[in-house]
């Protein structure tokens, strides 16, 4: 793939373009629109941060770490985020439960970097809430990769969703993300 070679940088996302797709859910020759650009959030935007160690399984042939890879950092991030801040009992009667998620990569993390989560919240539901999370490089200041997650708070025999517990809602009302320039 074009960009992927050894000693050639791969293509800023900011760059690539996609086809517009037809009815029958094929590519229209000819025809692209570029992609949207992504500004990379900062860290300011984030008021909880983790630390989180990158290792050299993480990374994959193309010398970078592997994309799936950064879903783990979120995962880990909002864990360790829940079991600090609202005292989370992973073993105990209700589960938070993954909906949504999404990853937006706008610069690679390799090995030995340390990738530092920030993480923040953006929607609170009766039910669920939707965490925004950053990767930074080492002590960069803009982020290697973005996104968010929604999880649901279940009842853990039956799996049902119930509603958060007021305790973490207070918290989670502490820890909204800020609106950065």
């Amino acid at each position: 793939a074009r960009g992927l070679r050894p000693g050639r940088p791969a293509r800023s996302p900011s760059r690539l373009r996609y086809a517009p797709l037809s009815s029958r859910g094929r590519a229209v020759r000819g025809a692209s629109t570029p992609m949207p650009r992504v500004s990379a959030h900062r860290r300011a935007r984030y008021p909880w941060f983790v630390a989180i160690p990158t290792r050299f399984a993480d990374n994959d042939a193309y010398g970078h770490v592997n994309n799936a890879h950064y879903h783990a950092f979120f995962d880990t991030a909002v864990s360790r985020f829940l079991a600090r801040e609202c005292a989370a009992d992973f073993a105990g009667p209700r589960i938070d439960a993954i909906a949504e998620n999404h990853c937006t990569y706008l610069r690679p993390l390799a090995f030995p970097d340390t990738v530092h989560a920030g993480v923040g919240v953006g929607e609170i539901g009766r039910s669920s809430v939707r965490f925004e999370i950053g990767l930074f490089a080492n002590d960069e200041d803009e982020a290697s990769a973005q996104g968010w997650f929604v999880q649901v708070r279940c009842e853990r025999a039956s799996g049902r969703p119930v509603e958060i517990e007021s305790e973490w809602r207070v918290v989670f009302d502490r820890h909204r993300v800020r609106e950065c320039s």
